[in-house]
């Protein structure tokens, strides 16, 4: 069992911004949806197909953690396996870290889900694909507000507007319209009423998306700081809980026959999975141990490299003005290394 601790004693105040894990974070994040972008099917048993991402991740780092420990043994595995869900006797299920661990479970799969349905949406819209990554930047100011409010995290005036400047340039890169050459050729056969519901359903699932990405946060920082349960750990566990669920609802699509099951699909579901996985634990650990508002600007930056791989490899080339606003995200960055020294 995770002990109870005093959280004011074992784990103080934030004050430090995970820069260089944040832009990575960033960059994967960015690379991730892009991958998904190319599914051909976005229903939830092609969203299933994910599983492979997450057992392998998840099982490697536990791998990783025994072995660090040195030989071995069956008590090890046992106790990297097992032991959260059980009380310091081993003869009590502990039903508080069930319950997290399945609910944490369950938000991480919508996010994958989620993004590929808004994907669908927006290639459908034929609106940037950016429109709808930028609309998950919600959760920057929630997570801001929640910690400020539950754990007194303050921020400093260039920080805050380093944060600023990467919301205004987001919401630029979305808003802009692409250039006149890739608005000709996004001819797909409907007409503008469905073009608008499909416009409003992208942008809906993707604030949700923004929600339930701010309530993983606040779950995985409220668990660290008052049971000392590691937020890696806490990502680890659920990701191989889904991974696994994923895996049976895989087995059971595959056997009836399900037509989006393609050896394409299944390819670009394993290096999402797979990248999802990674950014998440990283992006995890720096809005839960490092300042939630600075981290998570820097991080929901993302929309700029999913852009840039959508003007190399798709060839949308973006138009002047979100080439300016892509730039003004980066100048963000900047603003908020800036705030970070000491």
């Amino acid at each position: 069992m995770i002990p109870i601790t005093n959280a004011s004693k074992i784990n103080p105040v934030a004050k430090k911004a995970y820069i260089g894990e944040s832009i990575l974070s960033a960059v994967l994040w960015g690379i991730t949806n892009f991958i998904f972008s190319l599914l051909d099917d976005t229903d939830f048993a092609t969203s299933c197909l994910s599983f492979p991402g997450f057992i392998t991740v998840c099982m490697g780092y536990k791998f990783l953690q025994m072995r660090e420990k040195g030989q071995i043994t069956k008590k090890l595995i046992n106790d990297q396996f097992f032991r959260a869900y059980y009380n310091d006797t081993g003869d009590k299920l502990n039903m508080i870290n069930i319950f997290h661990m399945i609910i944490r479970s369950v938000m991480f799969f919508a996010l994958t889900l989620l993004a590929i349905l808004a994907a669908g949406y927006a290639l459908k819209a034929q609106i940037n694909f950016g429109i709808i990554t930028s609309c998950i930047c919600i959760s920057i100011a929630l997570n801001a507000i929640f910690s400020y409010i539950f754990y007194q995290e303050l921020l400093t005036k260039v920080q805050i507007l380093g944060i600023s400047v990467i919301i205004v340039s987001i919401v630029g890169i979305s808003i802009a319209k692409g250039s006149k050459n890739q608005e000709q050729q996004q001819e797909n056969g409907y007409d503008d009423d469905e073009k608008l519901y499909f416009k409003i359903a992208a942008i809906s699932l993707a604030l949700i998306q923004g929600i339930c990405n701010c309530f993983r946060a606040i779950q995985a920082k409220y668990l660290f700081r008052k049971t000392a349960y590691q937020p890696v750990d806490l990502s680890v566990d659920s990701g191989l809980f889904l991974g696994i669920s994923l895996m049976i609802c895989s087995i059971y699509y595959w056997i009836e026959g399900c037509d989006s099951y393609t050896w394409y699909n299944f390819f670009i579901n394993i290096i999402g999975s797979h990248l999802m996985m990674i950014f998440s634990i990283i992006s995890l650990k720096c809005i839960v141990k490092g300042l939630a508002g600075t981290t998570s600007a820097i991080i929901y930056s993302f929309p700029v490299y999913t852009s840039i791989l959508q003007a190399i490899f798709l060839k949308q080339i973006p138009s002047l003005y979100q080439i300016l606003a892509s730039f003004l995200s980066l100048i963000g960055v900047g603003i908020i290394l800036l705030g970070s020294k000491k």
